[in-house]
Order: structure tokens, then C-alpha cells, then sequence
């Protein structure tokens, strides 16, 4: 009976992932915190159409409840590493929505603060997750 060489299998030693960009995790953070005013805008309207049975402006509630969640979920996506673009489509459309609110409500001197608080989150939301580095972040883990 013969012996046969023993073998060991080197294992490469595993990669680091790359760290998680700054301006991903700033563009979280300013996804949620600009998404709390309109998410509890949307439970205000909902509180009082509920009270009265009144649901002829059912789209107070409905477009920020559903762009809260879209919020919320290209926040997950985008720190799991699975795409930039939902984070920075519903963030888009959540400042939209900011804007449209802040215009039909008239942007008067008194109220600019007020509406650049609002947007500054959703804004920031929209641009940092398209920035090169966190593009590349998110494409690193899909190759």
C-alpha cells in the first residue's frame, strides 16, 4: 500500500469589502430624516380623513405613505449594497412632492426656512447616492 502526499489547499485569505463610503451613509441618513416630516404629513391627512369620512383628497395620504416606503427601501437597498438608483428616484420624487407642497402653500420670506429644512434631507438624498464613489461601492458588490 502506497502513501500518497498529503495536499493542502491554500485558501486565498478572503478580501476586505470596501468601506462604506461617507457620502452613502450621509445619503441614508438624510433619506430618513427627510422622510419623517412627510411620512407624519401623510398620517396627519390620514388622522383627519379618517375622522370626518372624507377621502376625496386620498392622494395626501396615499403619495407619502408610498413614497416613504420607497424611501425606506432604497435606504436598505442601498446600504446592502444593491442599488444606488432606488434610493435616488424616491428621493427625487420626495422632493418633488416637497416642492409642489411648498408652492401651493406660497413660499413667503418666513416660510423659506422652513422649506429649505423639508428639502435639504430629500435633496441630499438625491444627489449623494449618485456620486462616483458610491456608485462604484454598490458596483463592487456585484462583481
Amino acid at each position: 500500500m502506497s502513501s500518497s502526499p498529503v495536499t493542502v489547499d491554500r485558501v486565498a485569505p478572503a478580501a476586505t469589502a470596501p468601506r462604506t463610503p461617507v457620502a452613502a451613509v450621509l445619503a441614508a441618513v438624510a433619506a430618513v430624516v427627510g422622510v419623517v416630516p412627510l411620512a407624519f404629513a401623510g398620517f396627519v391627512f390620514w388622522a383627519f380623513s379618517a375622522g370626518h369620512g372624507d377621502w376625496s383628497g386620498w392622494w395626501l395620504v396615499a403619495v407619502p405613505a408610498v413614497l416613504s416606503v420607497a424611501v425606506l427601501i432604497g435606504v436598505v437597498r442601498l446600504l446592502r449594497r444593491r442599488s444606488w438608483a432606488v434610493l435616488a428616484v424616491s428621493a427625487l420624487a420626495t422632493t418633488a412632492v416637497v416642492a409642489v407642497f411648498a408652492c401651493a402653500d406660497g413660499i413667503t420670506a418666513d416660510a423659506l426656512g422652513t422649506v429649505a429644512f423639508f428639502g435639504a434631507g430629500p435633496l441630499l438624498a438625491t444627489v449623494l447616492p449618485v456620486l462616483p464613489q458610491v456608485r462604484r461601492w454598490v458596483a463592487a458588490c456585484h462583481h
